[in-house]
């Protein structure tokens, strides 16, 4: 699909779309999408009622509550129908860039012929018989309740060949872990530290350079990943500095590896002192990532009755039946932002 609007421009390194439009490379999507969908479920507790609501083909509005960064991955991870998200073009730089490209993510550039040239890019995305979402609000409001909706939205759909607006509402709580979860957090960073000491003291060679390879490849992600934000600066946009904290920790991770595992060989009998400071960074490590995933957050999805768009466009005035179709969106959300209540009480 080919929009002829202009690159968004602005942006250091910017690595979108080269124009304000979609356009996926579908064998790279499948595969992002499959592991979009596992981290979501790694780093959230994720609960979905309704997503059988969800077509998962045609040209549907996918009309999602922003709450905060987390709201796109979640959504997506609902369904394995072929939905265009929108974002911002500042967010479209490095591999994080690439990916939402490579998944047809549509760049934003906010004012008149940005946002003229977005409205454009969707209603080809959907006369083309694929799927949109975007979030009614316009910008993230993390105060947990719907605000004014922009009529935007509805507009897109009447103009093109959109079937529908399916409602989706989500929320977020935060996760208070038990006595028991906190001890196995407790129980498991003692056994990553025990079994490094003790594959170095009783392993041998072999056992002190598998210790040594895997402390130093933690410790050394650490201090790359460090070193790479700090190098970055802190005064470019947020995604060139976590790009930076990346490579650095990659890169910290394999010189750590390789400096553990050969030094803790080399040392013999007095790889302890190599393997001591490292394996208590890794320990140190390890109950941050467990903490991490055992107390994560509740991340909850309700997803309403697809609202068909065809009676909508029979009305005589557009102005009106713009309005009305935004009205009904969100009263059809607000109803489904009751049910968490009952969902938060099971």
């Amino acid at each position: 699909m080919n929009v002829s609007s202009s690159k968004p421009s602005g942006i250091p390194n910017y690595t979108g779309p080269e124009s304000t439009g979609s356009f996926p490379n579908p064998k790279a999507a499948k595969r992002l999408k499959a592991l979009n969908k596992g981290l979501v479920n790694l780093l959230m507790r994720k609960e979905a009622v309704g997503t059988e609501n969800i077509p998962t083909d045609g040209a549907h509005i996918l009309c999602f509550q922003h709450e905060g960064m987390t709201d796109a991955p979640l959504v997506q991870s609902l369904s394995d129908g072929d939905y265009r998200f929108l974002a911002a073009k500042e967010q479209f730089t490095g591999p994080f860039g690439k990916a939402m490209s490579a998944m047809g993510a549509i760049p934003v550039d906010r004012g008149g012929s940005g946002q003229r040239a977005s409205i454009q890019a969707m209603t080809e995305v959907l006369d083309s018989g694929h799927g949109i979402a975007i979030a009614p609000e316009g910008r993230i409001r993390s105060d947990n309740k719907l605000n004014e909706f922009k009529e935007g939205p509805a507009m897109v759909a009447l103009r093109s060949k959109a079937e529908s607006m399916v409602p989706v509402v989500l929320d977020y709580e935060k996760f208070e872990p038990g006595i028991l979860n906190k001890t196995g957090t407790y129980l498991t960073t003692s056994a990553v530290v025990a079994g490094s000491l003790a594959a170095t003291v009783f392993g041998g060679t072999i056992g002190s350079a598998v210790a040594g390879a895997l402390t130093g490849a933690v410790t050394g992600a650490i201090a790359g990943g460090v070193a790479g934000t700090m190098m970055s600066g802190h005064k470019s946009v947020r995604h060139k500095v976590e790009d930076k904290g990346l490579a650095g920790a990659g890169i910290g991770a394999l010189l750590g590896a390789a400096a553990g595992g050969f030094g803790a060989a080399a040392l013999g009998d007095s790889a302890l002192w190599l393997t001591a400071p490292t394996t208590a960074i890794t320990g140190v490590a390890t109950l941050g990532l467990s903490k991490a995933i055992n107390e994560r957050k509740h991340a909850r999805a309700i997803v309403g009755k697809p609202i068909p768009v065809a009676p909508y466009r029979e009305m005589e005035d557009a102005k009106e039946a713009r309005k009305k179709l935004t009205d009904d969106l969100k009263a059809s959300m607000e109803d489904l932002h009751t049910g968490f209540e009952a969902m938060k009480a099971k």
